[in-house]
């Protein structure tokens, strides 16, 4: 477990599956764009157009899971992601709420699979954070190392990375 000044780092597993996406994305967007220059038929430039969408979209989605990052150094929680940069300390958590997928195996939990945590401020919701992410059983230990409210009522027995 992690002592309180320890420092970690909470991140995306880097993976062949988010290279691909971006691969498959900007294959789409080439192929949706040249598609529809080239194309005479007007039908096939709608078409072009939702394939460009489609590698827009997964070329995105790609790029913001490799930029995601929240690092934890004593009682700062450095949050980054593509558009958001936000430093906060755990004495303003003010609760930490667990996220169940909607209509996951009930096994698993109440209406649905455990996913990960929110975290809340007086002001509103701070971040989410997924259960899938490296590093998130030491923070999940940190959670209730600080007596954050809500971190007690995590599920216990889940294989956290």
């Amino acid at each position: 477990m992690e002592n309180s000044t320890g420092k970690f780092v909470i991140h995306v597993r880097k993976s062949v599956a988010i290279v691909i996406q971006l691969l498959l994305g900007l294959f789409f967007l080439i192929l949706g764009v040249l598609g529809g220059i080239l194309s005479p038929d007007p039908d096939f430039l709608l078409f072009g157009i939702m394939l460009s969408l489609i590698g827009v979209i997964l070329a995105y989605r790609s790029i913001f899971v490799c930029c995601w990052k929240c690092t934890v150094e004593g009682d700062n929680i450095r949050y980054q992601s593509l558009f958001r940069r936000k430093i906060v300390r755990f004495s303003d958590i003010k609760k930490v709420t667990p996220k169940y997928a909607v209509g996951g195996s009930p096994r698993h939990g109440i209406g649905g699979s455990f996913v990960g945590v929110d975290l809340y401020s007086e002001a509103g919701k701070l971040f989410h954070i997924h259960g899938t992410k490296v590093g998130f059983r030491a923070f999940v230990a940190r959670l209730e190392e600080q007596n954050i409210p809500g971190a007690e009522k995590l599920p216990k027995g889940i294989r956290w990375h």
